[in-house]
């Protein structure tokens, strides 16, 4: 049993708010610690003291992270987003247009348009289509071939939810000799993500969906041996191995310093810049929070939620989600017939629902996309399966 503080979700307590999947909840009281951390940097000298403070957090945020998927804290860096670190993959492996990569319909375009960008040099994309909203590991393989580079999905499709078989996916990457990048925006914070298991190579995460801490800082995961093997797209300060004042012991030292340049053997390497330190607190705040309250406690309050949902609902509406388990996960997409995207969404609105709307209408299925976390209660739920009757029945 969870004992969650609601008054540190005052959106939850006064909206019927399922629209995660879109933008998470921050608690209360990770906002009051970010005040203090805003106060501290207006009442005290930034540099040294707390520079050197900052430093130490974000650090200590990257292992907090690297625990939530398995990886070690040498892997992740911060990017300012997670398209930030897709393109830093397509930087890197700059592939031509001999090689091809393969995606699936239900990605998100994000993960695919880095590798669109040089018309005259780019891979040729192959596309995996969905069937009823379910996509199969043996569907990416069937299209690999000799100059297949890199496999690029999506842990849970933004589109309807549908939740990947990553496991059986790296097995086929790794078996072919390909990279595997993930993006795992819409479960990490409540899902059990193991990059060493999946053998995932890439891997971005935003923290304004299930993390809850806002926008402002993604997290990028790249495996030790590619750090190793790959330089930086991008080079300054901050990512030079003699970090933060790099030495030369020459004749010219301030002149030659310019000229020798050489990158850290750790994820730092894909930071240029000073991150953004404020949104890595927060973050840092917001992964406490899920510890304390237990990952697995989480995943299973947002899925008895979602499950409650779909067994009310589920011969009474047109459920474009797989509800299996192996591919279930806290988003789901439905519609009601006669009833476009726009108009769903509306009259759920006018009933006090914060659903999400159909994902960009990139489906040719109308619906509402509804999902779940800690935060919600099960009156929520309530309220939903009556305001879905009503709409059913005028």
């Amino acid at each position: 049993m969870i004992n969650i503080n609601y008054d540190d979700f005052p959106v939850s307590k006064n909206y019927c708010y399922l629209n995660t999947h879109g933008i998470g909840l921050t608690p209360v009281s990770v906002m009051e610690d970010v005040k203090n951390f805003l106060d501290k940097s207006i009442n005290e000298p930034p540099f040294e003291v707390q520079f050197e403070n900052w430093i130490k957090m974000t650090n200590d945020t990257r292992r907090l992270f690297s625990e939530f998927i398995n990886a070690k804290e040498e892997e992740i860096s911060f990017q300012a987003n997670s398209s930030t670190g897709i393109n830093i993959v397509a930087e890197m492996l700059q592939l031509n247009n001999k090689d091809n990569i393969i995606t699936d319909d239900l990605n998100f375009p994000s993960m695919v348009w880095p590798w669109r960008m040089n018309k005259k040099n780019n891979p040729k994309i192959k596309i995996v289509r969905n069937e009823k909203g379910i996509i199969k590991p043996e569907d990416y393989e069937e299209l690999i071939d000799e100059n297949t580079k890199l496999i690029t999905t999506s842990s849970v499709s933004f589109i309807n939810g549908f939740k990947n078989d990553l496991h059986n996916i790296g097995k086929i990457t790794k078996k072919n000799n390909i990279y595997f990048l993930v993006d795992a925006c819409l479960n990490t914070g409540y899902d059990n993500i193991d990059v060493q298991k999946c053998n995932i190579d890439f891997l971005v995460a935003s923290n304004y969906k299930w993390l809850m801490s806002g926008f402002g800082a993604a997290e990028f995961y790249c495996k030790k041996k590619h750090i190793d093997k790959f330089e930086t797209p991008h080079a300054g300060w901050f990512n030079h191995k003699q970090f933060p004042f790099p030495k030369s012991s020459t004749d010219n030292p301030l002149e030659n310093r310019l000229m020798e340049y050489e990158s850290p053997n750790h994820a730092r390497k894909f930071e240029p810049g000073n991150p953004n330190y404020l949104s890595v607190y927060t973050l840092r705040k917001c992964l406490q929070y899920i510890n304390k309250i237990g990952l697995e406690r989480i995943r299973n309050k947002g899925y008895k939620l979602m499950l409650q949902l779909i067994e009310e609902i589920d011969s009474k509406v047109e459920i474009h989600s797989s509800t299996k388990s192996d591919h279930l996960s806290l988003e789901i997409f439905f519609g009601i017939k006669n009833n476009t995207s726009k108009e769903l969404h509306s009259k759920l609105r006018k009933e006090g629902i914060w659903a999400g709307t159909a994902a960009w209408d990139l489906s040719k299925e109308s619906g509402v996309r509804i999902s779940t976390h800690f935060y919600n209660k099960e009156e929520h739920i309530d309220k939903t399966i009556s305001a879905i009757k009503k709409i059913i029945n005028n």
